[in-house]
């Protein structure tokens, strides 16, 4: 992370500026770097935040006496105590506390939120796969340039760190496939990063889970779309493709030691009515989480649109996740159910709970158990209270990808728009002043249906659907299943 030196005293410049200006010009400072304390002042004020005896500067500790009880008034409003969350800005949330206020010192407070870098990065490691499946947003196994060496890779994974990423996606193609996966895996779990792999489960058994576990990925995603082996075949095109997914569901259940067990299903005419079949069988399997997909105009998934459902199937499906979701929160036997790239999901959520559930993004609903020790079970109603800052498309807000080569994408499905290569530019470069980026966090400028939405606020469509459909970043999602 840059080293920003802000030698003008606090106070002098708060006194003279206007107040709607006071947020930003306050995280700026928090984020520089202090000569006399020899440290970013970030971490001095998360220090007194947790010792308010230690010693500081004169200026570090004018920053610190203002941000602790702006911080304990947040919370406070929000109906929590200091002593639940506390801990959240020092134990491995410290990251996201930093991105959030570089956001405001980047980007100020402003609706839709931005961090300060990306939170979260989804690589696709690989455009090598094992299977050719008929709505691969990657295009894998086509023919492409070059990929990075094993040594490259490790830059990469010293780019997210600097950037200040916290968690990062494995995926791909397949990134099994790569046997360098498990060394750049392990070295970027030591460098902090919180990781996770997406894949298609066929390489999945007893010893390649130990590996997984060993390099430091927490949750496993696995693929399977359908119920009978033929549907699946018949989409991933390799025959006994079914079976060995299966397979790697079981061995990670049973062999694992994981934070999640995800299934995820790509809706489609061949999986609308497989759907809920596939839900009560992997759940039986053992998986924590159940995802429901939709094709994407990418790659592959471009000439597979054809098969995509109509508008009242998706309503449908969209219910059915709904009360699987609703009753895994009440805390009955069902597990979590979510979407991908279907961020109107968000509204039938806050409008059949009567405002009371939402899903602010597919990792984070607000039932999560590692998360009730610092809320009080309560993240669930402040996820509401928030839901037009932190809610939505993720793209170019506190999420992005990366292709096998370096390169930085709006988003991993967007594989063939290239922001920038992380050997030659750091990503905090790339995600302040990209145009792309900055065309995208204009949820205020979105165009069509979607400009008038009741959700606009609050969900904004897929942009990347609106792109690759449309051909314009702002334009209404052609995917939703409302007003049309």
């Amino acid at each position: 992370m840059e080293k920003r030196h802000l030698s003008e005293p606090i106070l002098s410049i708060l006194s003279r500026r206007p107040l709607s200006a006071l947020p930003k010009i306050f995280a700026n400072h928090i984020t520089a770097y202090c000569q006399k304390c020899q440290k970013n002042r970030i971490d001095v004020i998360f220090d007194y935040y947790n010792n308010p005896n230690i010693k500081l500067c004169k200026d570090c500790l004018i920053l610190a006496k203002i941000f602790v009880p702006l911080v304990n008034s947040l919370f406070s409003n929000l109906g929590l105590e200091k002593n639940s969350y506390h801990d959240f800005f020092l134990d491995k949330y410290k990251k996201v506390s930093e991105s959030i206020i570089r956001g405001i010192a980047r980007f100020g407070i402003r609706k839709p939120f931005v961090t300060g870098s990306p939170i979260a990065v989804v690589w696709n490691y690989t455009d090598k796969c094992n299977l050719r499946c008929s709505h691969c947003y990657a295009d894998a196994n086509s023919l492409k340039e070059k990929e990075l060496t094993t040594e490259e890779r490790f830059k990469i994974i010293d780019r997210l760190t600097e950037a200040g990423v916290v968690t990062l996606n494995f995926s791909g193609g397949e990134p099994l496939i790569r046997e360098d996966l498990f060394e750049v895996a392990k070295y970027a779990h030591e460098n902090g990063l919180s990781l996770s792999i997406s894949t298609n489960g066929t390489l999945i058994n007893r010893d390649l889970v130990k590996k997984l576990a060993q390099c430091g990925i927490a949750s496993v995603d696995i693929s399977l779309d359908g119920i009978k082996p033929e549907t699946h075949d018949r989409i991933r095109n390799v025959k006994g493709s079914f079976d060995l997914a299966v397979s790697g569901i079981k061995n990670c259940v049973k062999y694992g030691n994981f934070n999640e067990i995800i299934v995820n299903t790509t809706l489609t005419k061949f999986t609308l009515k497989e759907i809920p079949g596939i839900y009560e069988f992997v759940k039986d399997l053992g998986a924590t989480r159940y995802y429901v997909s939709r094709i994407l105009p990418a790659g592959r998934g471009k000439n597979f649109l054809k098969f995509d459902v109509s508008q009242d199937e998706k309503i449908e499906i969209l219910n059915f996740l709904y009360n699987k979701f609703y009753s895994s929160v009440k805390g009955r036997d069902d597990i979590i159910c979510l979407t991908r790239g279907m961020t109107y999901f968000t509204r039938v959520c806050y409008e059949n709970s009567a405002g009371t559930l939402f899903p602010a993004c597919e990792i984070l609903t607000g039932y999560e158990k590692e998360h009730e020790k610092y809320f009080e079970g309560k993240l669930s109603s402040m996820m509401v209270q928030m839901r037009e800052y932190f809610s939505g498309c993720a793209t170019g807000l506190n999420y992005c990808g990366l292709d096998p080569t370096g390169a930085v994408l709006p988003c991993a499905p967007a594989s063939k728009i290239r922001l920038g290569n992380l050997l030659e530019t750091p990503l905090e470069d790339i995600w302040i002043s990209h145009p792309v980026f900055k065309n995208v966090r204009q949820r205020e400028r979105i165009k069509g249906r979607c400009s008038i939405c009741q959700s606009k606020e609050y969900c904004g469509g897929c942009r990347l659907t609106s792109f690759g459909e449309i051909g314009d970043w702002l334009s209404q999602d052609p995917s939703c299943p409302f007003y049309f």
